[in-house]
């Protein structure tokens, strides 16, 4: 009641100590009441004093909490930034050995073989880099020597390679399905040109703005769970609307292989509503 009146602990222990011994200052007070009024005195004191002291104390495990907190934030900051630096020294070491070993043109017909079996594995970042050193290969033969002079083997490779990535062709896909996968990768190990949305438990959030497009991109690490699992909630697309956010209805129309797959997808909410197919395909990073 004190307290609700405007008293602090302080003035509400020394408004109580006041009272009790203006009572025991009454000689026709009884002596026990005089002892009663002293403890209940020296009690709501103590309580008073009790209770300033655990806020104290709890303020103080609150700073203890957020200096945790930011420490813990900082240590998944570091573990994220150095698996990225990590990432993207094993792809850098990864191309690098590849840009060294050249096709020969009489290996052509194998490396052809190869490509098509990396295109169908929906191996794309190994698949675009192969088919590179391929037309290397196919036009560093026929730049330094005349097409007379060429195998027919060799001639037969370059033909069977020209249709493959041609429209329609077997390896059609990889020169853009490769591209998007590197500009991927970029994105993955480089912060350049994004601006950070939020930073919570471990996820950070971030989006990029084009005249055509919002980008957003999220990372974190989860230890324990293998690629593969990961592949299976995003194949899951009939659960999209119990996690996935603003998506209120989503249907997979079409499994084209492993790694390809075409949606329906729904974002029915205040902010809009659209209605879209889209084509969602997955890679790894070697």
């Amino acid at each position: 009641m004190l307290r609700r009146l405007g008293f602090g602990e302080a003035k509400a222990a020394e408004v109580v100590a006041g009272a009790a011994v203006a009572v025991a200052a009454d000689a026709t007070t009884p002596p026990l009441v005089h002892w009663c009024l002293a403890l209940l005195a020296l009690v709501v004191a103590l309580l008073l004093l009790l209770l300033q002291e655990t806020r104290k104390l709890a303020a103080a495990f609150a700073l203890v909490s957020v200096a945790e907190d930011r420490r813990e934030r900082q240590a998944a900051e570091e573990k994220r930034l150095k698996t990225i630096e990590s990432i993207r020294l094993s792809h850098d070491s990864h191309d690098a050995h590849l840009s060294k070993v050249a096709v020969a043109s009489a290996q052509l017909t194998g490396a052809i073989d190869k490509l098509e079996r990396l295109a169908a594995d929906a191996k794309w970042t190994e698949a675009g880099e192969l088919l590179a050193r391929c037309e290397e290969a196919v036009m560093a033969t026929f730049a330094t020597a005349k097409a007379p002079t060429v195998s027919a083997e060799v001639q037969a490779a370059a033909s069977r390679l020209r249709e493959a990535i041609a429209p329609g062709g077997s390896l059609c896909k990889v020169h853009a399905r490769s591209e998007t996968c590197r500009r991927a990768l970029v994105d993955l190990t480089t912060d350049a040109d994004w601006t950070l949305s939020s930073h919570k438990d471990g996820t950070r959030v971030q989006f990029r703005r084009s005249e055509t497009a919002l980008a957003i991109k999220v990372d974190a690490l989860i230890d324990g769970v293998r690629p593969a699992d990961a592949l299976y909630v995003w194949r899951e697309t009939s659960l999209y609307h119990k996690w996935f956010p603003m998506v209120t209805s989503s249907t997979e129309l079409l499994a084209i292989n492993e790694a390809d797959s075409l949606l329906h997808l729904e974002m029915d909410n205040w902010v809009a509503y659209n209605d879209m197919v889209h084509f969602l395909f997955y890679f790894f990073t070697p």
